[in-house]
């Protein structure tokens, strides 16, 4: 069954015992977990395994959880979902997004107004969107962690507010099968960053590329495997004087 505890101030909704969905349909599982939100005030969901492989049609039933604070849908399949990135700006208190491996493939790439205000993690990682960069991804000032690990973005970043250089609380930087990224501009934008881990594995990043990637005194890890590095390496590296792992392999 469903179960909520409380954790200090907030409550938590646990699905990880699916003895509900032994008896019901995932339907009627997910009408349960609406109505256990309403009564709770709602601040985290983490749906159960037994949802991957559910299509859901919309996620207008998260709008009524106006508190939620971490939402984790990774692996549930939202290919359908064409509303995705409404529904989830309805929710101004969201701290952590996590929609990894969902099928999505519509980033929408103009919103007038972002109400994410809160947010300092978002995952959207292996889902297929094959687009540019949406500009509001570079106003979610509040970010310390992106992961959009093979999201197959491509084309120029724009420079001035619509660029990394706006995440000034980015801390970890995951972008592994991005062309954006092989940009000298776009490396420039994080040079002097508060970085800790950045992975630009397999985005085509040539030598050249590189050396325009300074004075990163903060960061600790660096993924730079399937690249286009040659033999002789940036002297820009020796600078990234607290730099602890690297990965150079399938050069």
């Amino acid at each position: 069954m469903y179960c909520a505890s409380t954790l200090r101030d907030r409550h938590y909704l646990s699905s990880s015992t699916p003895s509900l969905m032994k008896q019901n349909n995932l339907l009627h599982g997910l009408m349960g977990i609406k109505s256990v939100a309403r009564g709770l005030g709602l601040v985290v969901i983490i749906l159960p395994i037994m949802f991957i492989g559910f299509i859901f049609l919309d996620l207008m039933w998260l709008s009524i959880l106006g508190m939620l604070h971490h939402l984790d849908m990774s692996g549930v399949d939202l290919s359908k979902a064409t509303d995705w990135l409404q529904v989830i700006n309805t929710l101004p208190s969201l701290v952590q997004l996590h929609l990894s491996s969902c099928g999505l493939s519509n980033i929408h790439p103009y919103v007038p107004s972002l109400n994410l205000t809160s947010l300092s993690l978002l995952d959207l990682s292996f889902n297929n969107f094959h687009s540019f960069v949406p500009e509001w991804l570079f106003s979610i000032t509040s970010l310390v962690s992106l992961d959009l690990t093979w999201c197959y973005f491509h084309g120029r970043v724009p420079s001035g507010i619509h660029s990394f250089r706006n995440l000034t609380s980015l801390e970890w930087l995951h972008v592994a099968k991005n062309d954006f990224m092989n940009s000298t501009l776009v490396l420039k934008e994080l040079s002097g960053s508060n970085l800790v881990s950045l992975d630009i594995s397999s985005c085509g990043v040539s030598s050249l590329h590189l050396d325009s990637l300074r004075n990163l005194t903060s960061l600790i890890s660096l993924e730079l495997s399937g690249n286009q590095l040659t033999k002789s390496l940036p002297k820009s590296l020796g600078g990234i004087c607290n730099l602890r792992e690297i990965d150079l392999s399938r050069h």
